[in-house]
């Protein structure tokens, strides 16, 4: 049988990589070569043989610099998934030799690691399963990339438009609501009824541009006919938007979930606001065919998590 590794892929080496890698970093061969402990000449050498096995220039040269191409692009996208994938089988490998079923980097968008992350836990806990977590916080253009790397296990992440258009195998966990919070002495709560123009003119902390979060928002001012108001600050912060309201009386939205918890102590309460937007879905996200034991328990937590956060409530 024909060999289908493209002649290409056998001329890199994980060694040759990170040369890539390097490159793509400094942007000049030179410093390149120096960083690699390399001559410049072999380092110019090797790339345009791997060029031409590839049949596409890799980078776009200048006089000064060095820019991937639409092509070098793809490369190097392998090349960050191909060493990811190494790192990763190491640090499992310690795991294991250590009496650990393995590691698992888990993404989350703000606000669902609080509210989900206890049940996990404790559902990995009553079933003995020794795994060592990572838990990384961030918004959803920051996440997909490092999922689509490898350098994610797992993302849980509400299913817009984006997230939907991803292609990555997904499953269904519960659909939430969002609100927007104040602190219990905003004068806003005083009104019985209010409407998007009523609360414009106030000081809010805004979910950052391109969120699903901020969309929403922007929609309901939108459908309100009224211009979206300002930021004082944007923020992915739970616990900055919270000390926000409570000593700058600012207002911001966040899922139902969330509210629940920030307004606990009774520091925060819900404005009389329709909700801005419909109910969305939140999902696990994972980009490889086969799961790993580890991908799996973790699903299964997750999965049982939203029953027992609901009972818990």
């Amino acid at each position: 049988m024909a060999s289908v590794v493209p002649a290409w892929c056998r001329r890199l080496s994980p060694r040759h990589l990170e040369w890539l890698l390097t490159i793509t970093r400094v942007g000049n061969l030179s410093r390149a070569a120096e960083q690699l402990a390399t001559t410049q000449p072999g380092l110019s050498k090797w790339l345009k043989e791997v060029e031409t096995d590839v049949g596409a220039p890799l980078f776009e040269r200048t006089t000064r610099s060095l820019r991937p191409t639409p092509f070098g692009d793809v490369v190097l996208r392998h090349a960050e998934r191909m060493l990811g994938d190494a790192a990763r089988t190491q640090d499992e490998l310690q795991a294991l030799q250590g009496g650990r079923l393995g590691r698992l980097v888990l993404g989350v968008l703000p606000g669902l690691g609080a509210m989900l992350m206890p049940a996990v836990i404790a559902h990995l806990r009553e079933r003995g399963i020794a795994l060592d977590l990572e838990l990384r916080e961030s918004t959803l253009d920051v996440m997909l990339p490092l999922l689509r790397e490898h350098r994610l296990d797992l993302l849980i992440a509400r299913m817009d438009n984006v997230a939907l258009n991803t292609g990555m195998n997904r499953r269904i966990l519960f659909t939430e609501s969002v609100c927007v919070l104040a602190s219990a002495a905003h004068p806003l709560h005083r009104r019985q009824r209010l409407t998007w123009a009523d609360v414009a003119g106030a000081r809010w902390v805004l979910p950052v541009a391109g969120s699903p979060m901020r969309h929403r928002i922007e929609q309901a001012f939108t459908q309100a006919g009224v211009p979206s108001p300002r930021a004082v600050l944007e923020s992915a912060s739970l616990l900055t938007n919270r000390a926000m309201a409570q000593q700058l009386d600012c207002l911001f939205v966040t899922s139902d979930h969330a509210a629940q918890m920030l307004a606990s102590d009774g520091s925060m309460r819900r404005l009389r606001l329709p909700s801005p937007g419909g109910p969305t879905e939140v999902a696990v996200m994972w980009s490889v065919e086969t799961l790993a034991p580890q991908q799996q328990h973790v699903i299964d937590a997750l999965v049982q998590a939203p029953t027992k956060v609901a009972v818990a409530a």
